[in-house]
């Protein structure tokens, strides 16, 4: 299974890094965070991934541009059907 860990809410213009793991049939697990990896990052309800609240890379840095919060969507090309989620919130 996919997981991420919890991002502590954030000021404007803060970057923050988030990593993503999977478990593979080896049972090891192992930092999918990179979308070179196979993982996508999408911003929920279907924003693009640069919208008015917070900003996501390729590599899974989020930008807080202004306060609010938002959900992001977080799929891997490997675990087709289970998504995570993680919200972000700008304060």
């Amino acid at each position: 299974p996919l997981r991420s860990h919890h991002l502590d809410p954030c000021e404007i213009g803060e970057t923050r890094q988030l990593r993503v793991y999977g478990k593979f049939s080896d049972g090891v697990e192992r930092d999918i965070t990179s979308t070179s990896l196979g993982t996508e990052y999408i911003l929920y309800p279907g924003q693009p991934l640069n919208t008015e609240i917070i900003r996501v890379d390729a590599e899974g840095k989020v930008t807080a541009m202004n306060s609010g919060h938002r959900s992001i969507v977080i799929t891997h090309k490997d675990y087709s059907g289970n998504a995570i989620s993680v919200m972000v919130e700008v304060q």
